[in-house]
């Protein structure tokens, strides 16, 4: 799998994206198996 994309929690309360407080996502694909993906997320 390869990291396809990261993304973190937003400052703004209204608008970011809850990762469990202060998180962050991960998103990969596979670049055998394009149909396959996973996402991961930390919290902080």
């Amino acid at each position: 799998m390869r990291l396809a994309a990261q993304l973190e929690q937003g400052p703004d309360a209204d608008t970011e994206m809850n990762f469990g407080g202060g998180g962050t996502a991960f998103v990969f694909s596979c670049p055998t198996h394009p149909e396959q993906a996973r996402f991961l997320w930390q919290c902080g």
